[in-house]
């Protein structure tokens, strides 16, 4: 939530790991989530997981535009659709439906962000928020969920 509101200077390394140890902490999250609600995400959920993943794989390290596309801005779409395709299977579910809902708002500020940076800013707080309110979450549940869930297919 914090790195929604620090000025980007893509020259600071101190920034650059900050911004690793984010990109850490959501690889991880991510992975809770899964491991908590795999049993009932079914395969939309399951796909949308697997989406996230990949844009948030292509988003880890220096930014770089190659090709004309800026990989960073690709990655973090597919990223945040990933998620609100989660999200969606999380609402069906019933579960972590706070984070859920954080994040299907993330999605909207998300694709508001062309039209205005403050909504980019709003887009990765309500991002972060989300990622805090599922760790919430999982954290009173104490792991107790994930253990009696099958591996993902």
């Amino acid at each position: 939530m914090a790195a929604s509101v620090i000025p980007y200077d893509g020259r600071s390394l101190a920034l650059q790991g900050f911004y690793a140890l984010i990109d850490l902490g959501l690889l991880f999250g991510l992975l809770a989530v899964r491991d908590h609600a795999s049993a009932r995400l079914g395969g939309m959920g399951q796909g949308a997981c697997l989406i996230a993943l990949g844009g948030l794989a292509s988003i880890v390290g220096p930014d770089s535009t190659q090709f004309g596309v800026d990989w960073y801005l690709a990655g973090a779409g597919v990223f945040l659709a990933g998620l609100g395709g989660l999200a969606i299977s999380l609402l069906r579910a019933g579960v972590l439906v706070a984070a859920a809902v954080t994040w299907l708002a993330a999605l909207a500020a998300g694709v508001l962000a062309a039209a205005s940076p403050l909504a980019l800013a709003v887009s990765g707080a309500l991002l972060g928020a989300g990622f805090l309110l599922a760790g919430a979450t999982l954290w009173r549940a104490g792991g107790e969920a994930s253990a009696h869930l099958p591996p993902m297919p």
